[in-house]
Formats: C-alpha cells, structure tokens, sequence
C-alpha cells in the first residue's frame, strides 16, 4: 500500500461517520492483554519489505522536506552542544567540567516549558485555520502543522546569532545561556511541527518514515560533529555561529513552498507510480 497522504483530519465529519458505520468493530481485548510484550504479527507485508521500504520512501517530497528540517537543526543541536563545551570550559568563563554540564539546565528547562507550549499551539494553531478554510471549512490539511516554523525560525537564529555575538564579545555567562535556551525552544518548535505532518501524511507509513529520517540524520550529526571543533578553532564564534543562524534561516525557508504547494505535492505522491508499488 503507499503512503498515505491524506491526514485523518482531511475527511469532514460525516465521511468519517458513515466509515466507521460501514467498518466492522474489531473485537475488544482485554487491558491485561494490551500489555504484553508480544502481541503476535502486526502486519501481513512482508519482512524485507519493511526492512527496505525506508529507502524510497527518501524519493518523496513529503519526507525529503521534513528529514531535511529535522537533520538539519538536530545538526545544530549538537553542534550547539559539543562549542558550548568547548566555549564553556576556554576564557573568560573558565568552567569545570561539571559547570559545563550545568549549563545544560537552560537547555532543560526550555525543553521543558516548550515541548507542552508547541503542542498547545500545534493544536490551536490547527483548529483556528481549520474554521477559516476556505476551500473546505473545517476541514484539516496537513500543511496546517507547519506554521510552528514561523515561530521556530527567529527563536532559533536568535539563538544562534546571539550565542556568537556573546562568545565573541566575553559577556556574562547569563547571557550566553540564554541564547541556548532561544535556540532550544526554536529546534521544540521545528520538531513538533515538521514530526506531526509526517505523522499526517503519512500515517501508514510512519515507523519507515523515522528510519528514513534518523538514517540521514545520523549521518549528518556524525559529520557535523566530527569537524564542528576544528572548525570553530580555526574560524572564531562570529563565523561559525553566523553561519549556522543562516542556516537555520535557509532550511526554515523551505517551508514557504511546502506551505503553499502541498496539497498540491501530497496528490502527485499519492497518485505516483512509486507510490503505487510500495
């Protein structure tokens, strides 16, 4: 079966009525029995399938844009991590190794406010342009889920931008912790919005469509960082820290026409003949 590029929001009210009328119920099983470690075949498709699926799955457009997104400020996170360690432990701040590993709180703590906040706003962000459609009112589209990059891109460059500007400059240690805590809540937002339209898209496909996104970006983050330091080294915080705010900037772009034409790419995908195979 190919990829299923219709959310289940897409459908109105009364089609998903009337199919679940026209849907035998499947038997209840017991709670007791939903918690066991094996509950028997999951699926009837074949093994090796399922094994090589993820990699075409990388030809279309609706992964190529969120694996593009997700690898790139996953990147970043890393890359944010293994300079600050660096930064940290260098002058004027001169920290220890364990003052180093406390400067992650920040990181802590903006994962901890913006995680439940980008969902809150996935939802309401969601529900809100759902009523004014225009084309189909009440009805969900799955590209609905990407204005989050709208507030993910400046958190992020902010961060970015101003974590060099404070390395560079020698400000306080508060203020370069603050950046990070930016950044973070921008890379919360980016990896709630882009995770959920895959999830939207596509539904049937989801757990090859991971493999196929952690497949990239494992191998972006072990490139990343395996030269970040050198090149931190040999550049100086205002170049690097530029140069990843402009790239956080330049993938959040790439929402701007995933936006506007993805309703029209999720048709071409589900009516191409790759799809069809698959």
């Amino acid at each position: 079966m190919g990829p299923n590029v219709q959310t289940k929001g897409l459908s109105d009210e009364s089609d998903d009525e009337l199919a679940t009328k026209n849907e035998p119920e499947a038997p209840q099983r017991p709670y007791s029995e939903q918690l066991a470690l094996f509950n028997g075949k999951l699926t009837t498709a074949p093994f090796w399938k399922g094994v090589i699926k993820p990699i075409p799955l990388l030809a279309f457009p609706t992964i190529i844009y969120p694996t593009i997104m997700f690898s790139a400020y996953f990147c970043l996170v890393v890359s944010m991590s293994v300079l600050s360690a660096t930064v940290f432990a260098a002058p004027p701040y001169n920290l220890s190794s364990a003052q180093v590993g406390l400067t992650n709180l920040s990181v802590l703590f903006a994962s901890l406010l913006g995680s439940p906040l980008a969902g809150w706003l996935a939802d309401c962000a969601v529900k809100i342009m759902s009523r004014k459609n225009k084309t189909a009112p009440g009805r969900v589209e799955a590209e609905f889920r990407l204005v989050l990059v709208g507030i993910a891109m400046p958190l992020a460059a902010i961060g970015l931008f101003g974590f060099g500007f404070s390395v560079r400059n020698g400000l306080a240690l508060p203020f370069p912790l603050m950046f990070m805590a930016f950044f973070t809540m921008g890379f919360v937002f980016v990896a709630q919005s882009v995770l959920a339209y895959m999830i939207d898209v596509h539904t049937d496909d989801v757990s090859q469509a991971y493999t196929a996104m952690n497949i990239v970006t494992s191998v972006m983050v072990f490139v990343a960082s395996s030269y970040i330091n050198g090149w931190y080294m040999s550049a100086g915080p205002s170049v690097v820290f530029g140069v990843l705010g402009g790239m956080s900037v330049a993938v959040s772009l790439l929402t701007v026409p995933m936006y506007i034409y993805g309703k029209r790419i999720r048709s071409m995908v589900f009516s191409s003949r790759l799809a069809q195979k698959m």
